[in-house]
């Protein structure tokens, strides 16, 4: 990586920063429902102390990444938080019948408002999906995918996010501080999308084989952030939450070096 660094200085390229704005992939809830299915819990009795403790940790990374996200996600682990906290009350049983009604489930708006979010996320991930196979169908001298082929799905950002945590965790890096780097950002992409044309798919967790500065690691991070928005790349799994695969995007016509 530092003759990555070298060989950008020497042509004189200005190291640039720059901010993945987390808006352009999911929101907070879209976190939630994930925090759900990775804990493999029933959405109408959500263990609101792990969750809320996941969904302030993935926050914490973005925050250490510097990574812009909407105020929502404040909004709702405050939400989530005093949940924890009222949920950790013990009942008065000499409230009234109404009053411990009311507090025998402080999840159900939360519960109501994530099943409301769910139908309409779903709906749109169907569309989603019919439109890229539609895109796909019948391409000019496609030819179709063979039988035993196993599909890869598309994965959601928050598995990066997963896997990122994991890297950090291996590496020994548990409150990842970043610090600044001279390697510009477009370098970074540069250098990955190198690899993929190169060798035709990489596992996610090969981009930081051998890494151990937090800077470097950081920056391929965002890097793959920016490539998927971008739509350069795909990050897809053969199931749900399997490892990650990367590869580049034939299907949109966008140049693979662009």
């Amino acid at each position: 990586m530092g003759d990555l660094c070298q060989a950008n200085c020497a042509r004189g390229t200005t190291p640039m920063a720059y901010k993945v704005q987390l808006s352009v992939f999911n929101g907070p809830m879209d976190l939630l429902l994930y925090l759900i299915r990775q804990n493999e819990v029933d959405i109408y009795d959500i263990p609101i102390a792990t969750i809320a403790d996941q969904f302030v940790a993935y926050l914490e990374l973005m925050k250490a990444l510097d990574i812009e996200y909407a105020a929502e996600f404040l909004v709702l682990a405050a939400t989530l938080m005093d949940l924890k906290a009222r949920m950790l009350v013990p009942q008065d049983p000499a409230a009234e019948d109404d009053e411990a009604e009311e507090l025998l489930d402080p999840r159900e708006e939360l519960v109501r408002e994530l099943l409301e979010y769910k139908k309409y996320h779903d709906a749109a991930v169907y569309l989603g999906e019919r439109f890229d196979q539609r895109q796909q169908r019948f391409a000019s001298g496609a030819e179709p995918p063979a039988l035993d082929e196993r599909p890869l799905e598309e994965i959601e950002v928050w598995d990066l996010f997963s896997a990122f945590a994991a890297i950090l965790k291996q590496i020994g890096a548990g409150d990842v501080e970043i610090v600044s780097t001279e390697v510009p950002a477009q370098a970074y992409m540069k250098m990955i999308l190198d690899r993929l044309q190169g060798e035709g798919a990489l596992l996610f967790t090969q981009l930081f084989g051998g890494l151990r500065e937090r800077a470097a690691v950081a920056g391929i991070f965002l890097a793959i952030l920016e490539l998927v928005r971008l739509r350069q790349i795909r990050a897809v799994q053969d199931r749900e939450f399997g490892e990650i695969t990367l590869q580049i995007r034939r299907d949109e016509g966008v140049p693979a070096g662009s």
